[in-house]
């Protein structure tokens, strides 16, 4: 407690850290209670907090392309609004705003990465019984709620609606696994980097394996020679493993289903071209200004690919629906975020996410974009300065 309280001053920081080192069981929490629903209610209230509390622990830079962001931000409310657009349309245009603030504040600009990499340290335990109640959860749910049937196979999904949601979920988890791993020796955090990237099979989220692949190559090319023979090994026995149990056939069974039926990809270059000729087919200046809202590109894929969904890659989602002014602004915001050591790794892992799914519309990818910069800027850095003194309430 004396980390959150001492001499009747509340630590911000140290509250604002919490509360991200224990997101992915809270969520996993509340869609179990829940059933699936209010998640994204939730998720919404949560984000509010971390962004006040982020605001608290830093002095937000305000200069002129901060302004012109937000007149950006607010043409685009005022077009939302005179287009009566419906809630989908707010929720996901919101998560994009929490995902341009969260590129900004994350990055080097700030010390708020550097010190979560500090606290995750000093509080590994909170990790630890954090992720053994997610795992609690999760069997719970399994075992109530069953698989999930989809992309002609049965997969985990939890008490999500959408095996996506877990999939980000445990992705954030292995990325605390690994990096405990690294700066701690933990045997237990390894162990629970492996359970959970096995889980992430289960779920048949690809695009997420891929993300995990690139973890998976930067730390044998950071650890070098001896550590690739050790990761090497245990990467034949986990194959052997997963050959003898069913983990992998979710995985199997998708691709499988998806090379029959054309598209080893389930059919992304096309999905891209329909959402693509949305923006371009007849269009008005308005349309490349501003965009046409989400529900307008789900009824366009539906017309014309025949299923009511996105573009499955956050470049075109953000161009489509929200016009040109907002992709560049997304892309300066996601250059800033970057920059700084191992900025490639960086931006390896998030196009992995953005060119192939899309992850600023998930609430819980957003949430594993934060730990992304803490990751590839600090896991291999043996200087991890202690956080010295925090704002607190009463300053």
């Amino acid at each position: 407690m004396n980390a959150y309280l001492k001499n009747g001053k509340i630590y911000i920081g140290n509250i604002l850290y919490f509360l991200l080192l224990i997101y992915p069981t809270l969520v996993l929490g509340i869609a179990y209670i829940f059933k699936g629903d209010n998640v994204t209610t939730f998720e919404i209230i949560l984000f509010a907090l971390t962004i006040i509390l982020c605001c608290m622990c830093c002095k937000y830079k305000i200069n002129y392309f901060t302004v012109l962001q937000i007149c950006i931000v607010l043409s685009l409310l005022v077009v939302s609004i005179l287009r009566e657009e419906s809630s989908t349309d707010f929720l996901v245009f919101v998560s994009l705003m929490i995902t341009l603030f969260f590129f900004e504040v994350f990055s080097n600009r700030y010390n708020l990465s550097e010190n979560f990499s500090s606290y995750l340290l000093d509080k590994s335990k909170i990790y630890y019984i954090s992720q053994i109640i997610f795992y609690i959860i999760l069997i719970k749910s399994a075992i109530e709620n069953g698989f999930q049937s989809g992309w002609g196979t049965e997969v985990l999904a939890g008490p999500f609606s959408l095996s996506h949601k877990l999939a980000y979920l445990l992705t954030y988890l292995v990325l605390i696994g690994v990096y405990l791993f690294v700066k701690k020796r933990s045997k237990l955090a390894i162990v629970f980097a492996i359970v959970n990237i096995c889980l992430v099979l289960m779920t048949a989220v690809r695009t997420t394996l891929f993300a995990i692949a690139v973890i998976v190559l930067y730390f044998l090319v950071k650890k070098k020679a001896k550590s690739i023979i050790y990761v090497l090994l245990i990467a034949i026995i986990g194959l052997v493993i997963l050959q003898q149990t069913n983990i992998l056939d979710a995985v199997i069974l998708k691709t499988d289903n998806s090379r029959l039926g054309g598209s080893i990809s389930n059919g992304r270059p096309a999905i891209f071209l329909s959402s693509l000729q949305y923006l371009t087919n007849g269009s008005s200046i308005l349309k490349y200004l501003f965009g046409g809202g989400i529900s307008k590109l789900y009824s366009w894929n539906f017309h014309h690919y025949g299923l009511e969904i996105h573009a499955h890659n956050d470049f075109l989602n953000i161009a489509v629906c929200y016009g040109l002014p907002m992709l560049m602004v997304f892309i300066r915001q996601l250059k800033i975020f970057i920059y700084g050591k191992n900025a490639i790794w960086t931006l390896l892992f998030i196009l992995s996410l953005a060119f192939f799914n899309g992850f600023f519309n998930y609430h819980e990818a957003v949430i594993c974009m934060i730990f992304i910069k803490v990751f590839f800027e600090y896991t291999f850095n043996d200087v991890v300065i202690k956080i010295p003194n925090l704002k607190s309430f009463a300053e």
